[in-house]
């Protein structure tokens, strides 16, 4: 018998199967996923098993016979083969950086997969101190590499682009990167709102596609986050008496660890959490009982779309608008894509929730090609919006804020000053000459931060000083426009003496507590934390949805966010806005709690340039290493432009995203109605290039960030 097999080797040229013989002692029990060791060239390597077929004549003594067998696939691991060869086609990943999302090898084949583990920078001021030192020339430029790709790589991207195991070990050494998953800083979750429990009527739709086996996929937009934990949990129940399983995915792992223990009062032993960060053997063995029990529920984040299911019954992407459920590392699928390619595969329906639906979900819910579920949901809190421009002092509280905040801590609740950026101000920006500091790496303004003080970079960590003196002209005037959550929480301890004021925004100050009321200000990092239930009034002081031009969707993102905060909000409580016109969309929308008034205006205006969901985007990300990178990033736009002519796809556009080692990196986008047809010509794009003069391509399909 012959394997077809995908080694692991991050380049398009080497993207398909090579063909060795089956070892003298495999048996009919191995099957497609099984995970194999092979010689590869004068080493050993291991990949998947992703056919496996009867052997030819001719093929007898030319091929290699394969080393041994590391891990053999179940039967129910098979529908995860084509899901992975589906994800493979429509996203344009490798097919090593699917597969491994499906059967990890780390996981699955102990002592194996080192080149999968991805590493990130550990301590961003010390990363800059050393970047700053005369130290190590190549491993400063492995950690300036590693910074201005997101913070974080797979070992594998690293030693495609020239970097030996020394340098990456060096660097490890020196407790500038780690795992991930061992960076990451723990969030100690609040519980949120639970409403009193209400019986929630299963759809009579919704348990024929269950019944009958049959793929669909259903929307539900709900008012009250606590209702729909409710109306899933007895929905599992009753996937489960049936025998099946079925998957509920959250967007980050903070949302999974407060509804865990809620959802296994009912379900007990026949719920699995899913996470990335437990140890190796924990997530092998809740693998192994998926394969072996097809009553389990799995709950987990967007990685827990490819776990296996012997008898799928249900997948549920909550909060399915949330841009976390796209990956940002290879392979970058979205896991709500997935689900619905997987519902159409294995053949059971998914459900689309959220509390603002995604404008694709709304969409294709209009078309019909999605189906609605019409479930009560409780009722929304209270509502007001007023105008608000900060007067001629440019104050953020206007007198009614000031009222609503006295009221609500004169009753004993606490209040939430919601605003969604970070740092004081924007930036610093020069009264005499309009001088701006600017990130070096990614060419962006810096934010300005004054606790600690400094100057900041979203995008890629890098710090610097607050400029005392204008490099340009010698002011000593600079002026800090904007309005960030720091500058909230100052004007308010300034305004409200007598109460506590505690600022969330992922970086700031944490209240120990809410043994009485305080003023609570945040950004999104707030919203898995708090306890909603003592929250009387949330506060936006200023309000917007049109945050900026770089990418489309942000309104969108903006009024989902709003949306998001409201389901929370207990029905007793108030959202207080302020606005600089009051007659928007979006506000309609949240005061009569009815997002499509919003979605209306923004479909009309997308369909005019042909933005999605109209038609798809490919961000094509090329890393140019050479003095002359302008020039050939010009060349390759001209070459796009040229070959676009007869497609059905076109070129948007380019722009620079920042530097880079000796180089720049640069984003083009195209846009098409058939995804597949603009991922096919850019993998034989690719495939010319790839590796030639040390270029570097990155391929983002239905991107959710543009910057």
């Amino acid at each position: 018998m012959l394997a077809e097999v995908i080694v692991p080797i991050k380049k398009h040229g080497l993207d398909h199967n090579f063909t060795y013989r089956m070892p003298e002692n495999a048996d009919e029990t191995i099957l497609p996923g099984s995970i194999a060791e092979v010689p590869f060239k004068n080493s050993k390597r291991t990949g998947w098993i992703t056919q496996i077929r009867p052997e030819g004549i001719s093929e007898r003594a030319r091929l290699k016979r394969m080393s041994e067998i590391l891990w053999k696939a179940h039967a129910t691991d098979q529908p995860l083969i084509s899901l992975a060869r589906k994800v493979h086609d429509y996203y344009s990943c490798l097919w090593a950086e699917v597969l491994n999302s499906a059967f990890p090898i780390p996981l699955l084949a102990p002592g194996a997969g080192r080149e999968d583990e991805l590493l990130g920078v550990a301590d961003y001021p010390s990363a800059y101190k050393f970047l700053e030192s005369k130290k190590a020339p190549k491993q400063r430029d492995l950690l300036s590499f590693i910074i201005e790709s997101g913070g974080s790589m797979n070992i594998s991207e690293m030693k495609e682009s020239g970097f030996s195991n020394s340098i990456i070990d060096g660097l490890r050494e020196r407790s500038l990167l780690c795992p991930v998953e061992e960076g990451e800083k723990a969030v100690q979750p609040r519980l949120t709102y639970i409403a009193p429990e209400q019986a929630q009527k299963i759809p009579e739709k919704l348990l024929e596609a269950i019944i009958e086996n049959r793929a669909e996929a259903f929307t539900w937009r709900y008012t009250q986050e606590s209702y729909n934990d409710q109306f899933y949990r007895a929905l599992f129940m009753d996937v489960l008496n049936r025998g099946k399983g079925g998957i509920i995915l959250f967007p980050e792992k903070q949302a999974v660890d407060v509804k865990a223990g809620y959802y296994r009062e009912k379900l007990g032993d026949r719920l699995l959490v899913w996470d990335p960060a437990l140890p190796r053997k924990e997530r092998f063995k809740i693998r192994e009982e998926l394969n072996a029990h097809p009553d389990r529920v799995v709950m987990g984040t967007r990685s827990a779309v490819m776990l296996p299911l012997s008898d799928p019954g249900i997948i549920i992407v909550h909060r399915e608008e949330d841009p976390l459920y796209k990956q940002q590392n290879s392979p970058r699928y979205h896991a709500r894509q997935v689900a619905v390619m997987r519902a159409s595969l294995e053949k059971f329906p998914v459900i689309l929730s959220g509390p603002a639906l995604s404008l694709e979900s709304y969409y294709w819910t209009v078309k019909g090609k999605y189906s609605p579920l019409g479930i009560p949901s409780g009722e929304p809190c209270n509502i007001s919006v007023i105008r608000w421009t900060g007067g001629k002092e440019k104050k953020i509280f206007s007198p009614a804020l000031v009222k609503k905040i006295e009221e609500t801590v004169g009753r004993g609740e606490s209040v939430l000053l919601f605003h969604n950026r970070k740092g004081y101000s924007y930036s610093a920006l020069c009264e005499a000459c309009g001088y701006m500091p600017v990130c070096p790496g990614c060419n962006a303004p810096y934010k300005f931060h004054l606790d600690p003080p400094g100057l900041f970079c979203y995008r890629c960590g890098r710090e610097a000083e607050a400029p005392e003196v204008c490099p340009e002209c010698g002011s000593y005037k600079f002026l800090y426009p904007g309005v960030g959550s720091q500058r909230v929480a100052k004007e308010a301890n300034e305004l409200f003496p007598g109460v506590p004021v505690f600022r969330h925004d992922g970086g700031g100050m944490r209240d120990p507590g809410f043994d009485k009321p305080v003023i609570a200000v945040g950004t999104q990092a707030v919203l898995s934390e708090i306890e909603w239930s003592r929250i009387g009034l949330c506060a936006v002081p200023a309000a917007r949805v049109h945050t900026g031009l770089e990418d489309f969707r942000a309104s969108e993102k903006a009024l989902q966010v709003l949306f998001r905060i409201k389901s929370y909000m207990p029905p007793s409580s108030e959202m207080f806005l302020q606005v600089f016109n009051t007659r928007e969309a979006a506000w309609m929308s949240l005061k009569k709690d009815d997002p499509s008034i919003f979605y209306r205006e923004e479909l009309a205006a997308r369909e005019q340039v042909s933005y999605p969901p109209f038609s798809h985007l490919v961000n094509l990300v090329i890393r140019i290493p050479g003095k002359n990178c302008d020039d050939e990033a010009y060349n390759i736009w001209r070459s796009l432009s040229r070959l676009e002519k007869g497609k059905s796809w076109k070129t948007v556009g380019y722009f620079p995203l920042g530097t880079t080692s000796g180089g720049k990196r640069f984003l083009f986008t195209l846009s098409g109605d058939v995804v597949q047809e603009i991922t096919s010509f850019l993998r034989n794009y690719i495939k010319k290039t790839d590796g030639r003069n040390g270029l570097f391509y990155k391929i983002d399909v239905d991107p959710v960030r543009f910057a």
